[in-house]
């Protein structure tokens, strides 16, 4: 049909295919409106930095799975926190934040050890629900720097137990 029109009909064709600009397009009635466009923070910005430790501190403190991110109800709750901010993907979290984090974690733990006379080790272990066997190592210390001398712990490391 189409043949049919550009080939007997082409001045009904042309006219047809004309653009009318006081008539609104589908794209263009779609467009945010200027000035209304929400910038997002840059890669290397120093605010998407500090909001992805903050997320990935968040995950390892309150033990949560990586899988919350792919979640509909945490990216409206982000979304609504802060429109400029996009939440890395479970790959990046995986592979280079957490690894990150992990070392600085382990060079600030190493710079307080140093300073400390004594410590006490304990082991822990256990069987998941699923049968499957760990072990548990923390470190005990007291701080005695603070106001008040704190008692320190950290967790060194949870392992599955081979025979």
């Amino acid at each position: 049909m189409k043949r049919h029109i550009e080939g007997l009909h082409p001045e009904e064709w042309k006219k047809i295919n004309e653009v009318d600009d006081e008539q609104p397009s589908m794209k263009n009635f779609l467009k945010p409106k200027p000035g209304s466009e929400v910038k997002k923070y840059g890669l290397k910005s120093s605010k998407r930095k500090k909001l992805n430790r903050k997320l990935v501190r968040y995950i390892c403190k309150d033990m949560r799975p990586l899988s919350m991110i792919d979640g509909q109800g945490f990216k409206e709750f982000v979304q609504e926190l802060d429109p400029n901010y996009v939440v890395p993907t479970r790959k990046t979290i995986r592979e280079k934040l957490l690894p990150e984090i992990f070392i600085e974690t382990q060079n600030d733990l190493r710079k307080i050890l140093r300073s400390v006379k004594h410590v006490s080790a304990t082991t822990d272990g256990w069987t998941s629900l699923a049968a499957d066997k760990y072990h548990a190592y923390t470190i005990h210390w007291v701080d005695w720097s603070a106001p008040v001398p704190e008692l320190k712990s950290k967790l060194l490391g949870c392992t599955p137990f081979d025979k």
